[in-house]
């Protein structure tokens, strides 16, 4: 005779799926103790709530009776299965959005390489040394983009966003070399201007305020890579002031994975040869050849599904808790030679007799979501600011700065987050202002509130 399956059955199985979930979630935190469980906001939220959601579903599902387990279980898997839903609505957008930055979807990829000649904007120089012969040493390594290249960043709308490389491939106006260079300001795709038509990024808006104001920056630059750069550039460009920009979302990521490279690891030596501010012309074809690859793969739209974790992002309802701000940044592992890159960049500013600061710009995650993060968003801030302080580095903090603002999401993109044209604004004027540039700003008014210079005084006096 065949068995009956009851309502409590049901129930049981509605209860245990959850239950299930959500103590895979403690198990994956524990596995990844010190990314997501060794400090106690995120032991709370990674460990502590999920593994008791789970003992209590598991308590109802075999302790309680038949009715109120069958209703707890469909309650919780209604709630469970609304989140999947959204969140799958929101990764369609995610993957959308990437599908337009790899390339204009109304080109194909011979017109693409015959207009854009510079790197795809998901590579970066390192991509360009990893595809050498052979592993190069730090003088003859790619530090910077393709010289006079068209660099495509982006499509905004329908509106491609690009622009021409100067001399030396980097986001400048390449006349800004006739005369002496004032505030170079190195960083990665936050400080090249992501998405941000020409005019409207940093340090284009920054030379509103200084016009002799050079950007030294290309997307997917960490720590490492931005002090070979500057033993690059500083001796040549000899700038009075320099900006080395940090920010919160990856730069503690791209270090550890920049550590690993033998010919970069030479930047923490001052007296290993940076290399040539220009590219060789025989270098020049080869870093041309390499690119012509990347565009050939990069604007395969499967390749996203390679190259980012979307299956994991979907079950980890990421963008679901990013909306009710119960994501929290990955705790910063111990990285000892942080000091070392910090000290580094003050060396080479003193050899030149320059000044040198650093800039902390927070992710656009610390302002999102409906439950404020707090102390929980601040573990890597706090480290920075601490290393920074023993080898006494400058830091210009636009975190206290944005923090000070009712709206700080109003300085993100809210398609890529990265800056806005907000964004860019207020931190070229927190740059200037910092630098004392108000005197040289050709009428143009800083838009740093009172408040947000009243927390830079109280971010600099730490």
């Amino acid at each position: 005779m065949r068995k009956r399956i009851t309502a409590g059955t049901i129930g049981r199985l509605l209860c245990l799926l959850p239950a299930a979930y959500f103590a895979v979630s403690v198990l994956y935190a524990l596995l990844r103790f010190d990314e997501f469980a060794a400090a106690p906001h995120h032991f709370i939220r990674y460990v502590f709530v999920p593994g008791l959601l789970a003992a209590l579903l598991a308590f109802v599902a075999f302790r309680l009776k038949e009715t109120p387990r069958l209703h707890v279980g469909l309650n919780v898997c209604v709630v469970l299965f609304a989140m999947f839903a959204f969140e799958a609505t929101q990764q369609v957008k995610v993957v959308q959005r990437i599908s337009k930055s790899v390339a204009p979807s109304s080109m194909d990829v011979e017109t693409v390489k015959a207009t854009f000649d510079g790197l795809p904007p998901s590579r970066a120089p390192k991509s360009i040394n990893a595809r050498l012969a052979s592993e190069p040493a730090l003088a003859d390594a790619v530090l910077g983009g393709i010289p006079n290249s068209n660099v495509f960043l982006c499509t905004d709308g329908s509106e491609i966003v690009s622009y021409r490389a100067d001399r030396f491939g980097y986001r400048n106006p390449d006349t800004i070399y006739d005369e002496p260079i004032d505030i170079v300001v190195l960083g990665d795709s936050f400080t090249e201007g992501y998405c941000l038509p020409n005019g409207a990024d940093f340090v284009s808006q920054l030379r509103n305020y200084a016009p002799q104001s050079a950007s030294i920056a290309l997307r997917g630059s960490g720590p490492l890579f931005e002090l070979a750069m500057l033993r690059r550039v500083a001796p040549i460009l000899k700038p009075s002031k320099i900006y080395v920009a940090f920010y919160e979302g990856n730069d503690w990521a791209n270090l550890e994975r920049e550590l690993t490279m033998a010919w970069l690891r030479e930047a923490l030596d001052p007296a290993a040869n940076p290399g040539d501010f220009s590219l060789s012309p025989a270098m020049a074809d080869d870093v041309r050849e390499i690119t012509d690859s990347f565009w050939e793969s990069d604007t395969a739209t499967e390749k996203l599904f390679t190259r980012s974790p979307f299956i994991r992002n979907f079950f980890a309802l990421t963008q679901t808790m990013n909306a009710l701000g119960l994501i929290y940044p990955e705790l910063p592992m111990e990285q000892p030679d942080f000091e070392a890159v910090l000290t580094g960049f003050k060396q080479t500013a003193a050899e030149i007799g320059a000044e040198v600061t650093l800039v902390y710009i927070p992710d656009r995650g610390r302002y999102q979501g409906v439950f404020k993060k707090g102390a929980a968003a601040d573990y890597l801030r706090q480290e920075v600011l601490r290393a920074a302080k023993a080898v006494d580095l400058d830091v210009l903090d636009l975190a206290a700065m944005f923090e000070a603002d009712d709206h700080p999401d109003r300085f993100y993109a809210l398609n890529n987050g990265h800056f806005s044209k907000e964004g860019a604004a207020f931190a070229a004027a927190a740059v200037a202002e910092h630098a004392g540039a108000a005197r040289t700003m050709q009428g143009v008014p800083l838009q740093v509130g009172t408040s947000a210079r009243v927390r830079l005084g109280q971010a600099n006096e730490r």
